[in-house]
């Protein structure tokens, strides 16, 4: 089908990048506080990648 999987910090990162959301931090958090796992890996890289 074309479709290209990228998971939910791939759109929070493409998200943060387009300017749909002011900073990706905050999103993250409350993404963590309400159960969904996340590495530190992984946020750290999609952080440095957008810039934050």
């Amino acid at each position: 089908m074309g479709l290209r999987v990228i998971g939910t910090l791939g759109v929070v990162g493409r998200a943060k990048s387009a300017g749909r959301i002011a900073a990706a931090v905050p999103v993250i958090e409350h993404l963590r506080r309400t159960g969904l796992y996340i590495s530190d890996a992984l946020v750290r890289h999609i952080l440095e990648q957008v810039g934050e």
